[in-house]
């Protein structure tokens, strides 16, 4: 199912829903679970603090580039809370829906500084749920995160960039795209200098995956290929 963001998100997989009291009743056996969920609860409160701090400080600089920077960390900051907030999905084995998870970050990221320049972002959850362990999960919305916000900032004023993800051959795949001039005929993602791109790739080689580049007609596509075994608890 394709959902496009900064509408309403609507895609596959368990819908987003804080409630503190339903989260208690239905893992009133897994106290890990729900010290799980208070921990990443209070990690998000600080990171939404620190967010709204630096958001503060970028409107009162008068330099533009100092601006720009603030701001720029600052969203950074707001989405990687968002995605504590969404880790209250995780049930009581430490499964998430990565469709879900994906889908949301995607509407997180749509409705942030870079949606409301201009940039739109769709999402395709595939035809079934993918269910991960939950610090895997992360660790793909990070790569995810990386990848979509460069595609957003590159790719022209009013890019549109999709997010598809899907289970192909054993494989979990993630597919980030852009209608963007594409990229340059010398590119090499291992020659990536930023520290972005780096994190990046360690976190698909610690996944045993890999983040590579797809030729197209039009835009930019990379692609993240993560095997299933190394994702799912055994």
């Amino acid at each position: 199912m394709i959902a496009s963001y900064n509408a309403p998100p609507t895609f596959r997989g368990a819908p987003i829903v804080f409630d503190p009291a339903a989260d208690a009743a239905r893992c009133g056996s897994c106290p890990q679970t729900l010290l799980l969920r208070e921990g990443n609860h209070r990690i998000a409160n600080s990171l939404q603090l620190a967010s709204s701090t630096l958001f503060t400080r970028a409107r009162h600089t008068k330099s533009e580039e100092a601006r720009a920077i603030l701001t720029g960390v600052a969203n950074d900051i707001h989405i990687i809370a968002r995605m504590h907030r969404r880790l209250c999905q995780v049930d009581s084995a430490g499964m998430i829906d990565l469709g879900g998870y994906i889908g949301g970050l995607c509407a997180d990221i749509g409705a942030s500084a870079l949606g409301e320049a201009g940039a739109a972002v769709s999402f395709d959850s595939g035809d079934a749920p993918i269910y991960l362990e939950a610090d895997k999960v992360v660790q793909i919305g990070l790569i995810v995160t990386e990848l979509l916000t460069n595609c957003m900032k590159h790719a022209g004023p009013k890019p549109v960039c999709r997010v598809s993800t899907d289970l192909r051959s054993g494989n979990v795949e993630v597919t980030v795209s852009d209608d963007g001039p594409g990229l340059p005929g010398d590119f090499q993602l291992e020659n990536g200098r930023g520290v972005g791109m780096q994190i990046m790739l360690s976190l698909a080689s610690g996944m045993n995956g890999k983040v590579a580049p797809v030729p197209v007609l039009h835009g930019a596509c990379f692609l993240l290929t993560v095997p299933l075994w190394a994702v799912v608890a055994a």
